[in-house]
């Protein structure tokens, strides 16, 4: 939902389809709600909240008023996505980026402990689905993404499913029995679906699983020292940025055909995009003389002047 006044500061709010009066309504105004997942007695929506200091929080609102019930905080170094009820609704799980790499995890929401299950690794995991004592999950497995699974009580790892080229965004049937997920092909996506069977699910010690096979040819061309010491590299200063010593920016110049009329124009535009400078030479073809154009416009204010 962009501002009426300011384009690039948005919002992100959650709203409540009705499948059976099949109308919807905002549930929340002027938040940053992101991927929102409905508890399973459907009174409770856990979301991702992102706010413009960049910090991160995971938070619990209720599906009939929208009124915030928990917020679990992280901070701006962490970034919260893939919230997932548990079965009984005491828990979620959810995956944990941040420079370390990306990690499955566990909160028990009425004491706010964290549980990690998979620690952080430098791998692309995804998805996280409870079913029973498990928590199903993608991984790119041996370089393919796959779906896997996790023994929350043993750390077990196991691989259930390996599409051709991937495996994403899968769900559980109710009953358990059944998994539908979306397989990735040469012709894109195709929605597939998979008889749960435990006794054919494979252990394994490693989500990453053998990837050497993709890495080594790209590390031997690829990752090569050019000789350049961290003394060479060249470093910037930080500096306070003066907005009134940089309102002329010119960036852009060229002739330009308008109508009859042959125009030569020029550009300016300052780095935070709070000034604009147009001017422009304009040769008129029907009174065969020159005419000139300046356009500014400053939108650090409201209104824009």
């Amino acid at each position: 939902i962009p501002h009426p006044r300011w384009g690039k500061q948005q919002y992100a709010d959650i709203r409540i389809y009705d499948l059976l009066s099949r109308r919807s309504r905002y549930l929340t105004r002027y938040q940053r709600y992101f991927q929102p997942t409905l508890s399973i007695d459907a009174k409770s929506i856990a979301a991702v909240e992102f706010l413009s200091d960049q910090s991160c929080n995971l938070v619990i609102i209720d599906s009939v008023t929208g009124k915030l019930l928990k917020k679990f905080s992280y901070g701006s170094s962490d970034f919260i996505a893939f919230p997932a009820w548990s079965p009984d609704g005491n828990f979620l799980a959810f995956i944990r980026r941040n420079r370390s790499g990306q990690s499955l995890e566990q909160i028990n929401i009425q004491t706010g402990k964290i549980c990690t299950l998979l620690p952080a690794a430098i791998l692309n995991i995804g998805f996280p689905r409870y079913m029973g004592k498990y928590i199903l999950f993608t991984a790119p497995y041996s370089g393919i993404d796959s779906i896997l699974a996790i023994d929350t009580q043993t750390r077990k790892k196991y691989l259930v499913v390996t599409g051709v080229n991937g495996a994403y965004c899968h769900d559980i049937s109710p009953d358990g029995r059944e998994l539908v997920f979306c397989e990735y092909l040469e012709s894109g996506f195709r929605l597939s679906r998979h008889q749960i069977v435990q006794d054919n699910w494979i252990e394994i010690d490693d989500i990453a699983g053998n990837q050497s096979i993709y890495i080594a040819p790209i590390k031997k061309q690829e990752l090569k020292s050019n000789g350049e010491t961290d003394q060479e590299r060249r470093r910037y200063p930080i500096q306070k940025y003066n907005e009134y010593n940089s309102w002329f920016n010119l960036h852009s110049w060229g002739i330009i055909p308008d109508g009859n009329d042959l125009m030569l124009g020029f550009f300016s535009d300052n780095i935070l995009g709070t000034t604009s400078i147009f001017a422009a030479i304009r040769y008129l073809r029907d009174e065969k003389t020159l005419g000139y154009e300046l356009h500014g416009r400053y939108s650090g204010i409201f209104p824009v002047l």
